[in-house]
C-alpha cells in the first residue's frame, strides 16, 4: 500500500519556471504533509545550479570555507546531497526537527535540513524526487511513496504574476515567448490545437 505525502508550495516564481515564462528557480523551500494534513517536516530545496552560484559569492569569504568546500564536493557528483544546519541550545530560537536526523557531537538534531539536487533548476519532477529522497532518509518511508504536489497556482495565476513583477522591475514593453515545452503541455491540459494554446496565450498578456 502507498504512502501519500503531500508538498505543499507556496512561491509564484517557482511556478514561473515550471510554466517555462523564465528560468527555472534555484532553490524552494517545501513543507511536506500526510493526508490528514499533518505537518511532518519541512526543508529546502536547492539546485546544482544555485549552489554554483553561491559557490562563486562566497569562494573568497575565510568564514565560509568548509560550506564552500561542501559544495564543491557536491558539485562533483550527480546524486542528492543533505545538509544540516544546528543550533546550540543556548541559541534564543533553538530548534531540532521533529524527525529522526543526524545528531551533531552535542547530541543535538540539525535546526534545518537543506536538500541539494543534481539538477541545474527545479521543476516538478526535481520536487518529486527530492521529497522522496527525503523520506526514505528521514520519515521510514520505503519506496511505495505517492507524491502530490499541491498545484495551488494556476497557469493563468502565475502568467498574471509573472507579467505584473515584468512590469515593476522592468517598467515598459516586454517581449513575450512561449516555449516548445510549454505549448505541448497546454494542448494536453487544454485539449486544444497548437493554434488555439497560442491564440490563448497572446490574449492573455
Amino acid at each position: 500500500m502507498k504512502c501519500k505525502i503531500i508538498a505543499k508550495i507556496e512561491s509564484y516564481n517557482l511556478w514561473w519556471g515550471i510554466f517555462d515564462l523564465c528560468e527555472k528557480v534555484g532553490w524552494e523551500d517545501l513543507s511536506l504533509f500526510n493526508e490528514e494534513n499533518e505537518k511532518l517536516a519541512a526543508f529546502c530545496l536547492c539546485s546544482k545550479g544555485y549552489l554554483l552560484h553561491v559557490k562563486e559569492t562566497l569562494t573568497n569569504d575565510p568564514e565560509e570555507k568548509e560550506f564552500v568546500e561542501d559544495i564543491e564536493r557536491f558539485l562533483k557528483t550527480d546524486s542528492v546531497h543533505f545538509q544540516y544546519l544546528y543550533k546550540s541550545k543556548d541559541d534564543k530560537y533553538f530548534y531540532e526537527v521533529p524527525h529522526d536526523a543526524p545528531k551533531n557531537i552535542d547530541g543535538i538534531k540539525p535546526s534545518y535540513i537543506e536538500v541539494w539536487h543534481p539538477d541545474e533548476g527545479i521543476d516538478l519532477e526535481t520536487i518529486k524526487d527530492a521529497v522522496a529522497a527525503f523520506c526514505r532518509k528521514f520519515l521510514q518511508f520505503d519506496n511505495h511513496i505517492d507524491i502530490m504536489i499541491e498545484e495551488d497556482i494556476s497557469f493563468e495565476e502565475a502568467l498574471e504574476s509573472f507579467k505584473e513583477h515584468v512590469v515593476c522591475c522592468h517598467d515598459g514593453d516586454t517581449q513575450y515567448k512561449f516555449s516548445e515545452d510549454l505549448i505541448a503541455e497546454l494542448q494536453k491540459r487544454w485539449q486544444s490545437s497548437r493554434e488555439k494554446v497560442l491564440d490563448i496565450l497572446m490574449k492573455s498578456i
